[in-house]
């Protein structure tokens, strides 16, 4: 999901817990910054045009199900042997805490560098 669509979820709400996801919600920064928050983790950090992920050092299998619930669908988080990686556009990217994709005016998620 994009800045938009999570804009819509959230509606005039500052804050909204994500139903049936113990420890899980919505929550609006300020104007341009909304959050999935994960117990007390920031995971999924959405502004117009951009997103970044971050574990926060909890590498579980249920922090990477929230983040792929709610990124773009082009943006996955996976794990083979233990490694988590980012499939984004067909190619793999190791995953680190704090990295960002951005959107391209025609759709197209990219690494932000």
């Amino acid at each position: 999901m994009d800045y938009a669509g999570v804009s819509q979820y959230l509606g005039a709400r500052q804050s909204r817990n994500v139903k049936g996801k113990i420890a899980t919600s919505i929550n609006r920064l300020d104007e341009d910054t909304i959050v999935l928050r994960y117990h007390y983790t920031d995971i999924v950090t959405w502004s117009p045009g951009q997103v970044t992920i971050n574990s926060g050092g909890w590498q579980t299998t249920t922090t990477k199900r929230r983040m792929n619930n709610w990124l773009p669908q082009v943006i996955r988080v996976w794990q083979t042997d233990w490694v988590w990686n980012v499939h984004i556009n067909g190619l793999i990217i190791p995953f680190k805490d704090g990295i960002t994709f951005r959107q391209e005016n025609h759709g197209v998620w990219l690494l932000a560098k």
